[in-house]
């Protein structure tokens, strides 16, 4: 985890740069006098009893033992071993308190096989210990500090590893950490004593506190109005309060935030109208507690999202919490969203306020302490670019409170709420020439409303648009705008629903086919988890096919069951068996779902696409069988009729998955542009005999899956074999088109490399595993004659 996004720092360095201040004068040798042979219990113990009879950190503050008891809010039990607390905030049942907690201190009794750094090693820049212990412990000190700022409004924050008679001093923010050298403090009692006297002089914003987030107590006003608010019931959505009230959880802090809108482009061809004027300010406070969904990985975003209650409006809102790059050429989200908006876009969430949030300590700095490996230098090795990015703090409210996809309520809604957001995308497109980039399941969202003549209406909201980007434009005369370059180094999107193409080429420009092969992922996420079918074991479905990577030279790539099926047109599952979407009828009878028509027919799109863009990729050849099944009709012509517009249907599919060049390229032109693909779909939601009561409880979670999950973070990648665990930022890279005629080899025999997504809640990388795969019922999901 976090892999290149630490930095090797002399001490005397860190102290300067992050904690300035005065020395003691104490003598802190009979402070930290040595254990002998101690085990880490003791080490600890008699650590913590020193730390607070002698004062290390003045009057104030108490260190607190809490290895035993984890925090009775936290889902994932963690048990940091000692925290240090303010006294009127320490936990008195020797729990862990995250809420909190000013800084954490993890203890190891070895000094060398447990330490997760290794001080020989930066010099060539490979400062992170490779044994499996160093590894283990250095994503037990990242779980930490991602519950760390989960759990609290933070800028910054700082921990300290005791690794026998050695420590580490540690400074956390979004871009990376600041590792201070090994030192020996029962030889050196100083470096330890005198970092813990300047911390607890430190100011809050020092100490890595926000200044614009108000920690509120339960006498406080605020905090008897959103106990009030929670219980008072909604005429309409009522869903949103209910919200807010499970946000009010027990052991998470609330806070009032504030926001200070930024006003519109002075550029722009009109100002929207919840805009602020050029030249003024406006700042709005807002009421927050648990997030209703966050990003845990320390590096990054760290987006949180809130269900929170407007002081100004009275009305509840929902407010994004996260650090954007701060990076040339990358527009704030709030800012893409009003130009939309006043470009009058459809099926977007409409802002109500945002802006960086200004004052001190609101960017990172870690990054700008990173240097290229001395060694490297001198022997005249290529200089590696920097890792570690610039982050800002950022807030964005926007007015809908949406609920998340798999609330659809049948296969049918779920595609015309997929459709409503595919019309967004094209409407960016056209009126806006941009490109959203990062289609995902969490992305996409409910939102209803009750209309004019009083029924409720639910639409698809196409929501994050950070990642967005202008595309070439096509101008009169038929040339286009040139493309711009890449804006970071990285990839754009969330792994699970990118193209395989991206997948395979980092490089590789995002296109409007990138964007529509990631609907196609969302569709069938939804659809396998929430719809009968033909796998077994959806669990290992998903691992295998939105998780899973192959690494070669030292890069990670698309897995082998997506990009096998995007080349040629089938789903595979175990026993030489194909994904098949299924209708159960009486005595359970089954037949094709009508979305497996649906998704059977893009996917022959797509496979045509990729054969006729890269012709020299691997292919496999498959003549699969064909099933029929009738739809039902619905008149949606009024919400779907742009989409209908121009489609002209598509009979060339004879059915087989190996068209001609002349066939594949007819096909693939339908992704070119919008038209084929809307129409497409919007012809087959108004058609006949959808069933109306096909969803069933997620299969994903079932008892029978076979699938083994543990806390690793968003966006991490778990390892074969050593348990390494590397990072992938969900960020973006242009150039080069195409993935590598090549496949890279497949890592899966040796242990499926796996991210996954909790959308409603925290989000969770696993590492999944085969066994005794059951044999499925039918073949299915493939190209098909009349599809």
């Amino acid at each position: 985890m976090m892999r290149n996004k630490f930095v090797h720092q002399p001490y005397e360095d860190f102290m300067r740069n992050f904690v300035p201040g005065d020395k003691s004068g104490r003598d802190w040798r009979a402070v930290f006098s040595p254990v002998s042979n101690a085990s880490e219990e003791l080490l600890q113990e008699q650590f913590v009893q020193r730390f607070n009879f002698c004062q290390v950190s003045g009057k104030k503050y108490q260190a607190v033992s809490t290895q035993f008891k984890y925090d009775p809010s936290d889902p994932s039990k963690q048990k940091v071993d000692c925290g240090v607390y303010l006294k009127k905030d320490a936990p008195t049942d020797g729990r862990t308190k995250w809420s909190t907690q000013r800084l954490f201190i993890e203890f190891k009794k070895e000094s060398n096989t447990g330490d997760p750094f290794d001080d020989d090693g930066a010099a060539l820049g490979h400062f992170e210990a490779t044994s499996q212990k160093g590894i283990e412990n250095r994503g037990q000190l990242i779980s930490y500090a991602s519950d760390l700022f989960l759990r609290q409004q933070r800028l910054h924050a700082f921990s300290v590893i005791i690794l026998g008679f050695c420590a580490r001093i540690i400074r956390w923010d979004r871009s990376g950490a600041i590792v201070t050298e090994k030192f020996n403090y029962v030889e050196e009692p100083g470096k330890l004593g005198e970092f813990f006297h300047r911390f607890s002089r430190l100011s809050r914003i020092d100490q890595g506190y926000d200044p614009t987030a108000t920690l509120l107590n339960e006498g406080d006003d605020d905090f008897k109005r959103m106990k009030s608010v929670a219980e008072k019931k909604l005429e309409e959505n009522d869903y949103i309060r209910e919200y807010f009230k499970e946000s009010l959880s027990e052991g998470w802090p609330c806070w009032r935030v504030t926001v200070k809108d930024e006003p519109d482009d002075p550029m722009a061809e009109q100002s929207t109208s919840n805009a602020p004027k050029k030249g003024t300010t406006s700042k709005r406070h807002f009421l927050i507690a648990k997030p209703h969904f966050y990003e845990r990985p320390v590096v990054g975003r760290g987006t949180r999202g809130y269900v929170a209650y407007d002081k100004t409006s009275e009305e509840f809102v929902f407010l994004k919490d996260a650090w954007r790059v701060d990076a040339d050429g990358v527009e704030k989200e709030g800012a893409i969203l009003r130009e939309l908006g006043r470009k009058k876009v459809q099926n977007i969430p409409t802002v109500v306020c945002h802006g960086d949030v200004p004052g001190p300590g609101q960017e990172t700095v870690n990054q700008a302490h990173w240097k290229p490996p001395r060694e490297r230098r001198r022997r005249g090795l290529a200089e590696p670019v920097n890792p570690m990015k610039s982050h800002r703090h950022y807030r964005l409210v926007e007015k809908e409170v949406g609920r998340p996809l798999d609330d659809f309520e049948n296969g049918r809604e779920l595609l015309m709420l997929v459709l409503d957001c595919m019309l967004a995308h094209q409407d960016a497109i056209k009126k806006a020439n941009l490109l959203h980039r990062d289609i995902s399941a969490g992305n996409i969202l409910i939102w209803q409303r009750k209309d004019s003549e009083g029924q409720l209406v639910r639409r698809g909201l196409l929501n994050d648009w950070e990642l967005s980007k202008t595309i070439p434009k096509v101008l009169a005369d038929g040339t286009t705008t040139p493309q711009t370059g890449p804006r970071q180094p990285d990839r754009t999107g969330t792994w699970h629903f990118m193209s395989a193409a991206s997948l395979n080429d980092k490089f590789k420009l995002m296109g409007i086919q990138d964007d529509l092969e990631s609907f196609f992922h969302v569709i069938l996420w939804y659809s396998v988890r929430y719809l009968p079918s033909n796998c077994d074991d959806v669990g290992l479905f998903i691992c295998q096919f939105f998780e899973a990577a192959s690494y070669s030279n030292g890069e990670y790539k698309c897995g082998t069951a997506k990009s096998d099926a995007m080349r040629s047109g089938m789903i595979g599952l175990p026993q030489q068996q194909h994904l098949e979407i299924e209708v159960i009828g009486e005595n359970d009878t089954r037949a094709r779902h009508p979305l497996d028509f649906v998704l059977t027919k893009l996917l022959s799109w797509f496979s045509a696409y990729y054969r006729h863009t890269w012709p020299n990729a691997a292919q496999t050849a498959f003549n699969p069988s064909l099933q029929e099944y009738p739809r039902q009709h619905d008149d949606l012509a009024k919400r779907f009729g742009d989409a209908l517009h121009g489609f002209i249907g598509d009979d060339s599919d004879d059915g087989n998955p190996w068209q001609s060049k002349e066939k594949d390229a007819k096909l693939a032109a339908h992704l070119e542009n919008h038209i084929g693909i809307l129409g497409y779909v919007a012809d087959e939601v108004t058609k006949e005999k959808w069933p109306l009561t096909d969803k069933v409880p997620d299969r994903m979670s079932l008892a029978g899956s076979k699938r083994k999950s543990d806390v690793f973070h968003d966006d991490d990648v778990a390892l074969p074999d050593s348990g390494i665990v590397e990072e992938f930022d969900e960020a973006e890279s242009d150039s080069s088109p195409g993935p590598p005629n090549k496949r890279p080899r497949s890592v899966q025999a040796a242990g499926i490399i796996s991210r996954s997504a909790n959308y409603r809640s925290a989000r969770i990388a696993s590492t999944s595993r085969a066994s005794n795969p059951r044999t499925p019922r039918r073949s299915g999901l493939r190209s098909r004659r009349g599809a």
